[in-house]
């Protein structure tokens, strides 16, 4: 997104990765993190990304989709939140 600060697009691409690929998440991409936030920062949002990871995945064992956009609720289709069939938004509130 052309409006967002160079250190948002970084946390953005650190969420991206640690929920989906975080083996990809090696020094050359922390110490580009290191950039724009501080350590107790980058502890934060792990933190962060861990919690809603970790939640995602309990409501995925628990098939708790009652709440869910309408495309989130078929739980024969195995699919990921930000797959592209997907064209609601979830906003959780913080």
């Amino acid at each position: 997104a052309p409006d967002l600060t160079e250190a948002e697009k970084a946390a953005l691409g650190f969420a991206d990765r640690f929920a989906t690929n975080h083996l990809a998440i090696d020094d050359a991409f922390m110490d580009g993190m290191r950039q724009h936030y501080s350590e107790p920062e980058i502890v934060e949002l792990c933190m962060l990304c861990a919690f809603c990871t970790g939640m995602g995945r309990f409501a995925t064992v628990y098939a708790a989709v009652e709440d869910l956009p309408e495309s989130y609720r078929d739980l024969a289709e195995k699919t990921a939140p930000w797959a592209a069939e997907h064209t609601e938004q979830v906003v959780v509130p913080m």
